[in-house]
């Protein structure tokens, strides 16, 4: 328990004891008179006189208590304080509700949901715990809440409890309260003792509450390495007894044997496309048995170049490219296909059909193609529409230098140069400029759908930039981000990623995910979350259902206390000398 002073200059009024004591010291004493029967006992007086003021001073109860009644008003000046602890009530609840893997063993999460219903407020914020933490509801009422919770489900993915008891703090306003509902097997970012230490040393009540208990049953593939000739799994057993299991790799079975507490590796020759590998084993946590594998069958990009210009830059830029299917359509005809990529440039306006690009706008959005519209001075003339991830203005006769606005894998060591005109243009809504010249947009691009639409701003007749070694580097680099097409690296990821497409795609499952052409296997692939026996929360027990009754730190006042101990003491200072016959 922590104490402290308010006022500490108050120890000052301890002064205020020596005028006290002087007026003992000085009072009137009796008057003396001499018997003669005495006379004997003069020297032994004049001896104990020199030392009979203290136990005047002690001998009598009117200064103690004079004494009592000053150090009790002087402690008061003081303003002490000591650190307790009192129950509060809550209308706002925030309640952190562990959603991932390992809370899928045996009931775990059910009665987790069961303790979130009995925790609801008058208003209530719901955080989702998992690889990335998630607010699902904010200041929500208990009707809303319930029918939430009831409907919530654990995903495929990690944890990270910390940082999403961190995130509760910035909801914590007003009284509200924080309860935590986890097995508190945390796999990423701080330890939610740590949070937990963060949020009260701000007075922010916290309650933990685990539904967990240790397994002693669970077998699961914890990585995997991958690439397009080999891939080696990594299976563990974490019980204390070896075990024999069956793996299937599609429709091959091998029978492997785990000894206890050992990892094993297993290694095959990487299909093309999707395959599905499972341990046939019935432990605790069925999720860490299963994976997915995918590996691009058509690693190819199909590029339709759309222009009624003889230029050879572009062209050659394209052509040279590993890995690039090119077609070249003349408009009015756009030659129909199953093309990744539409670049449109140097088109004559008087061939470009009216609603040509409404087919490959659908087409963009549904994730099958991107589109990129490359800059020429009759551009206004052309209608481009939606296609056209901008506004295009006047053209601006002036040279400028051309400069990345983002400095990313697209833009890394490409010098653009100068150009000697371009046109001013407004990016539309969440368009984000790659590079610009005099703050004008010269490179744009945005997330349409599944797709991609890019506008490049450099005028070929314009600018030197097709004659620069950075020409090739930086349409090779273009391609092959919006043309979707994935290499095996980026074809297998960990169930919390999220894709940030037009909708955010969170990959909470472990399954394969379809976006545009390419497949994405999603896997939970975590030692800590598949270890069901991990040390919780070290040096700290927590019971299973310990909640009780929210407290809350708080300093309380000692001042009120002692101005009322001085004035019973004053009472019985006036009690005592009313029996005394002073009054």
């Amino acid at each position: 328990m922590a104490f402290g002073l308010a006022n500490p200059l108050g120890i000052l009024a301890l002064a205020f004891l020596i005028p006290l004591i002087i007026i003992y010291l000085i009072r009137p004493q009796p008057k003396k008179l001499e018997i003669p029967s005495l006379m004997f006992l003069n020297k032994h007086y004049k001896k104990a006189k020199q030392h009979s003021f203290l136990r005047k001073l002690l001998k009598d109860p009117l200064f103690f208590l004079q004494l009592l009644v000053l150090i009790f008003l002087i402690l008061s000046l003081w303003q002490p304080w000591i650190d307790t602890k009192s129950t509060i009530s809550t209308d706002h609840t925030i309640i952190v509700l562990d959603v991932s893997a390992s809370m899928q063993v045996e009931d775990r999460f059910e009665l987790a949901k069961k303790q979130a219903l009995k925790s609801l407020g008058g208003k209530n914020t719901i955080i989702l715990a998992q690889t990335t933490p998630l607010i699902a509801l904010q200041e929500s009422p208990k009707s809303e809440s319930k029918r939430f919770i009831k409907s919530a489900k654990a995903t495929d993915g990690s944890t990270d409890l910390g940082n999403a008891i961190i995130l509760a703090s910035e909801f914590a306003k007003d009284e509200a309260k924080v309860v935590i509902i986890s097995d508190f097997i945390h796999t990423q970012g701080i330890s939610p003792l740590t949070a937990k230490s963060v949020l009260e040393s701000k007075d922010i009540p916290v309650e933990f509450i685990n539904v967990g208990k240790n397994s002693e049953n669970n077998v699961a593939i914890i990585d995997a390495n991958i690439d397009y000739e080999k891939t080696t799994l990594y299976i563990k057993n974490y019980n204390s007894k070896d075990e024999r299991i069956k793996l299937k790799i599609n429709n091959i079975q091998e029978e492997i044997s785990l000894p206890a507490k050992t990892t094993e590796t297993y290694s095959f020759k990487t299909p093309k496309g999707t395959t599905k590998i499972e341990l046939q084993h019935e432990d605790d946590l069925l999720t860490d048995n299963i994976a997915y594998i995918s590996n691009p069958v058509d690693d190819k990009i199909k590029v339709n170049l759309i222009t009624n210009s003889n230029s050879r830059y572009l062209k050659s830029a394209l052509e040279s490219i590993e890995g690039v299917e090119l077609t070249v359509s003349e408009p009015p005809i756009i030659k129909d296909g199953d093309f990744d990529v539409y670049i449109f440039a140097g088109i004559a306006p008087s061939k470009m059909v009216r609603g040509a690009t409404d087919k490959i706008l659908k087409k963009v959005e549904s994730g099958e193609a991107s589109a990129i519209i490359h800059s020429q001075k009759t551009i206004k003339q052309l209608s481009y529409g939606h296609l056209n991830p901008v506004k295009v203005d006047n053209l601006i006769q002036t040279q400028a230098l051309v400069e990345p606005t983002l400095i990313n894998t697209l833009t890394k060591d490409i010098e653009f140069g100068e150009t000697r005109s371009y046109f001013s243009v407004e990016n539309r809504n969440r368009v984000k400029t790659i590079a610009s010249a005099d703050s004008t947009p010269i490179v744009s691009e945005i997330n349409f759908g599944g797709g991609h639409l890019v506008y490049f701003g450099i005028i070929e007749e314009e600018s030197e930039f097709k004659l620069s070694p950075s020409y090739p580097i930086f349409w090779t680099r273009l391609l092959k981000m919006v043309s979707n097409k994935r290499d095996i690296t980026d074809s297998n990821l960990k169930t919390g990623t999220t894709l940030s497409l037009k909708k955010d795609v969170v990959l909470d499952k472990i399954q394969t995910y379809k976006l545009g052409k390419s497949t994405i296997a999603a896997n939970l692939f975590s030692d800590r979350e598949s270890d069901l026996n991990i040390e919780k929360l070290q040096g700290t027990k927590i019971k299973e259902f310990e909640v009780g009754k929210t407290q809350k730190r708080h300093k309380q006042n000692l001042e009120k206390y002692l101005i009322i101990i001085a004035f019973l003491l004053f009472i019985g200072e006036f009690i005592y000398s009313k029996m005394r016959g002073e009054i």
